[in-house]
C-alpha cells in the first residue's frame, strides 16, 4: 500500500584549499524529503477495491460468519461392552467303570462242596442253596485319563446293578474310596436291599463337596443270595454287573485334562444410546477402533473369538472378526492383554439382525430358525463373543474361583460417509464477534454511504436442510458505537446438498439485504471493525423428515461426506459513493533522514505540496516516529487542503494544489533527524452528513492525493 519513500540529499562538492586553520560557513539547500501518491486503493484495502467499467469503484468484501464441519454434525456414541464369566459352568466329561461278578467267581469265593457242584453243573441244572457273606475284594479304578484330583462342587455318581444270575441278590453293600495312597477317604457307600434275578436297579448318589483322586477303590463289601428252591440252569459266566458312572462334574477346583468347552458364548444386539439424536442406516468409517482388554486367572489358554457381522471389510466383504488367545496365568496370578483393532475403511451396516440377508448364504443370527427373515433395524448391530478352553491333553489346575473378563469398547468413530436421519439439533453460534477489515485505515469520522448490498451466502455440502435464525447482528466500530441490523425477516432457509454417489454437490443459498428489506446501509455506515453475532441453525429445520424406521431404511433423508460441511459467508458490496464528515485516514511511510547523512543540517523549512484530486477538502498532520513506532515529534497545520475541481457531471476534472509550510528550528530539527517513520493523518470533509443538501460523491479509480515534502535546509559546512 505504501509508496517507497526516498531521501534525496543534495550531493555537495566542496573544493577546499589547504589553509592554516579550520573555516566554516552557512548556506541554504533545497531538497525533496518525501513523495507519495495515494489513491483510494491506498486508503482502503487494495484487495477489496474493484474498478467498474465506468471507472467508478466499489468495495467487495467477504468474511466467514460460521461453519459446521461434517464431523461436528454427527457423532457416534462410544459403546462399551463388558462380559464376565466364572468357571462354575465348566464341566469335566462323564466317565464309566464297569465290574462283573460272575457266578463262577462267586462259587470259587464260596469254596468247598458248593464250589465243586456249581462249577461241575455248568450248562446243566441244579438246585443252588442260599449263599451268604460274599464280597468282591478291592476293585481298582484308574481315572488318570480324566483328572488327577478334584474338589467337586456339583456331581453325581450313578450306580447301576444288573442281576443276570439265576438267583435273587440281597443286601448288596457297595463302597467307593480314594486309594490309600491318597488317604483312602470315603466317597460313597450304599446298600441295595434286593435285586431280583434278571432285573436292573439304578441309584444316583450326590458327590457334592467330595474330593476325588484319579486312583479309586470300589468294593462290594458283602452280598447274599437267595436259594433257587428248585433246579436252575447253571451258567458260570452269568454275572452281577455293577456300573459306576461319574457324571455332571462341575468341580470347584480340579487338576484335570480339560476338554474343549465354551466359557462365554454370548450374542448381543447392541443399540446406540437412546439419547442420541442421530438415526443411522449405514456409514463408511474414517476413523475409530475396537479396544479390547482381556483378563484371565486360568492356568490354561483361553481362545477369544469376537465377531461383529454388521462391520464389513471394504475389500473382502467379510465381517469384522477377532481371533486371539489369552495365555495361561501363573498360579494365583492374572493374565491380561490389550488389543486395539482399527476400523477405518469398514462399512458399518447398522441394521441389527437385518444383516442376515447381507451374506450369502444367509445366516440365522436372531435364532428364529429361518435365515434372512430378520427385520431391518437402525442404530443397531450384533456382537458375538465366544471364549473357549482349548483341549491341550495336559493336566491343568482350574478353579471355579477363576474367571474371565472381557472389556470391549468401540471408540472415536468418525465417518467418511453416513446415511440416515441426522436429527433436529440446533447448532448455536455466538454470541461472538468476527473482525471486519474494510475500514482499518480509517481512524475516526463519519461516513454516509449511498448504497450497500449484503449477501448472507450459505454453501451447504451436507445432505440436510437447515433453518438459520439471526438472533443478533450488530456492527461495532473502533469507538465502540453499535448499530443493530434490522431485517424484515430474521430467518434464512438453507437447501441441502445433492449426493453424487462418491461425493456431495454443494448447494448455495442466499439471503440478500438491501435498503428495501433492512437498514444495512446504516449498519455498514457505522464503519465497523467487528460484527457481533448470535445465530441458531436448526438441522432439518425446513423439511423436518420423518423418523419412521422403514422410511429411513428405504429412503434415508440425510447424508454427509467427511470432507464436506456447511459454511456461511457475509458478502458485502459497497459502491464508493458517500458523504464524509471529518473522515480521518492514516498511513505510515518510511522516513530515512539519518544524522550520518545530514549532520550538517541545523534548521530550515518543510513545505508540504498536496495535489488533491479527491472531491473532499482535507487537513493533515505529520507525525515522526522512531524504530519502535513511538512518536517523537509532529507537524500540524489548520490550513485546508482544497478539494479537486468538480465539473457539472459531478466528477473531479482537475486537482487543486495546496502548500503548507512548517518552520523547523535547530532543536526540532535535531529530533526529526532521528526519526525513521512518518505517520500521515488526513482528515477529509465534504458536508455534515445530516445536512439535507449533502451530495453523495462517487469515487473514481483515477482520483489521487499526491504529496511531496520539500526541505529548505540551513547547513553549516566546515573544512
Amino acid at each position: 500500500m505504501k509508496n517507497s519513500l526516498f531521501i534525496a540529499l543534495m550531493s555537495i562538492l566542496i573544493l577546499a584549499c589547504v589553509k592554516d586553520k579550520k573555516t566554516s560557513w552557512d548556506t541554504n539547500f533545497l531538497a525533496p524529503i518525501v513523495k507519495s501518491e495515494l489513491s483510494i486503493s491506498d486508503l482502503l484495502n487494495t484487495d477489496i477495491v474493484v474498478e467498474t467499467p465506468d471507472s467508478t469503484l466499489k468495495l467487495i468484501y467477504s468474511k466467514e460468519l460460521y461453519s459446521i464441519p461434517a464431523d461436528n454434525l454427527i457423532k457416534f456414541p462410544d459403546t462399551v461392552l463388558e462380559f464376565g464369566a466364572s468357571l462354575r459352568s465348566l464341566e469335566l466329561p462323564n466317565d464309566t467303570f464297569t465290574y462283573n461278578l460272575t457266578l463262577g467267581a462267586i462259587a470259587r469265593a464260596q469254596g468247598g462242596l458248593i464250589k465243586s457242584l456249581i462249577i461241575a453243573s455248568h450248562n446243566s441244572s441244579m438246585t443252588v442253596p442260599q449263599l451268604n457273606g460274599l464280597s468282591s475284594g478291592n476293585i481298582e479304578i484308574d481315572m488318570g485319563s480324566l483328572f488327577e484330583s478334584m474338589i467337586i462342587d456339583k456331581g453325581t455318581a450313578e450306580i447301576i446293578i444288573t442281576n443276570k444270575l439265576p438267583l435273587d441278590i440281597n443286601d448288596v453293600d457297595f463302597m467307593l474310596n480314594n486309594a490309600s495312597i491318597h488317604g483312602g477317604g470315603l466317597i460313597l457307600r450304599d446298600t441295595f436291599v434286593t435285586i431280583p434275578k434278571n432285573t436292573t436297579f439304578q441309584k444316583d448318589i450326590q458327590l457334592d463337596g467330595k474330593t476325588l483322586y484319579s486312583d479309586l477303590i470300589a468294593q462290594i463289601i458283602s452280598l447274599n443270595t437267595s436259594g433257587s428252591g428248585a433246579p436252575v440252569l447253571i451258567d458260570t459266566n452269568a454275572a452281577l454287573t455293577a456300573q459306576i458312572i461319574i457324571k455332571n462334574l462341575k468341580p470347584k477346583e480340579a487338576n484335570a485334562i480339560w476338554p474343549q468347552q465354551s466359557v462365554i458364548d454370548k450374542k448381543q444386539l447392541v443399540t446406540f444410546s437412546l439419547d442420541t439424536n442421530y438415526i443411522f442406516k449405514d456409514a463408511i468409517l474414517k476413523d475409530g477402533a475396537i479396544n479390547f482388554d482381556l483378563y484371565s486367572t486360568l492356568q490354561d489358554s483361553i481362545r477369544i473369538t469376537y465377531n461383529v457381522p454388521n462391520l464389513v471389510h471394504p475389500v473382502t466383504k467379510e465381517p469384522f472378526k477377532i481371533d486371539t488367545v489369552i495365555p495361561p496365568a501363573i498360579a494365583n496370578g492374572l493374565s491380561k492383554i490389550n488389543l486395539i483393532y482399527p476400523m477405518d475403511g469398514y462399512q458399518f451396516l447398522l441394521n441389527g439382525y437385518g444383516i442376515e440377508s447381507y451374506y450369502s448364504p444367509k445366516i440365522d443370527y436372531d435364532g428364529s430358525g429361518t435365515a434372512g427373515d430378520a427385520k431391518e433395524l437402525v442404530n443397531a448391530f450384533i456382537t458375538i463373543l465366544e471364549a473357549k478352553i482349548q483341549y491341550s491333553g495336559q493336566l491343568k489346575t482350574i478353579s471355579v474361583d477363576d474367571s474371565i473378563y472381557v472389556h470391549a469398547s468401540i471408540i472415536n468413530l468418525t465417518s467418511k460417509y453416513a446415511r440416515g436421519h441426522m436429527g433436529n439439533n440446533i447448532e448455536k453460534f455466538g454470541p461472538d464477534t468476527i473482525d471486519i477489515e474494510i475500514f482499518n485505515n480509517i481512524r475516526s469520522g463519519s461516513i454516509n454511504l449511498d448504497q450497500v448490498n449484503l449477501e448472507i451466502e450459505t454453501v451447504n455440502g451436507i445432505g440436510v436442510t437447515a433453518l438459520a435464525t439471526f438472533n443478533k447482528l450488530q456492527s461495532k466500530n473502533k469507538q465502540g458505537k453499535l448499530a443493530s441490523l434490522i431485517m424484515t425477516s430474521n430467518t434464512m432457509s438453507i437447501a441441502k446438498a445433492i449426493d453424487m454417489g462418491t461425493s456431495a454437490k454443494p448447494i448455495s443459498s442466499s439471503k440478500i439485504l438491501n435498503s428495501v428489506n433492512s437498514n444495512i446501509t446504516d449498519f455498514i455506515s457505522n464503519m465497523p471493525n467487528k460484527i457481533i453475532y448470535d445465530i441458531n441453525v436448526e438441522i432439518n429445520g425446513i423439511d423436518n423428515p420423518s423418523k419412521n424406521v422403514d422410511t429411513i431404511v428405504n429412503n434415508p433423508p440425510n447424508f454427509l461426506y467427511y470432507e464436506s460441511g456447511m459454511k456461511a459467508n457475509l458478502n458485502i458490496e459497497i459502491p464508493l459513493s458517500f458523504i464524509v464528515d471529518s473522515l480521518v485516514l492514516v498511513d505510515t511511510l518510511d522516513f530515512n533522514f539519518t544524522p550520518e547523512k545530514n549532520r550538517g543540517v541545523e534548521s530550515g523549512e518543510f513545505t508540504l505540496f498536496v495535489d488533491n484530486g479527491f472531491p473532499f477538502n482535507a487537513k493533515t498532520t505529520l507525525y515522526f516516529m522512531n524504530d519502535n513506532y513511538v512518536i517523537v515529534d509532529s507537524l500540524w497545520s489548520d490550513q485546508t487542503i482544497i478539494k479537486g475541481n468538480i465539473g457539472v457531471n459531478g466528477k473531479v476534472v482537475s486537482s487543486n494544489q495546496s502548500q503548507i509550510k512548517f518552520n523547523i528550528n535547530k532543536e526540532k530539527m535535531d529530533v526529526i533527524k532521528n526519526a525513521s517513520k512518518m505517520y500521515i493523518v488526513a482528515g477529509f470533509h465534504t458536508f455534515d452528513i445530516l445536512d439535507p443538501l449533502a451530495v453523495h460523491q462517487k469515487i473514481y479509480s483515477y482520483y489521487t492525493f499526491n504529496m511531496k515534502l520539500i526541505g529548505d535546509f540551513n547547513y553549516v559546512l566546515s573544512n
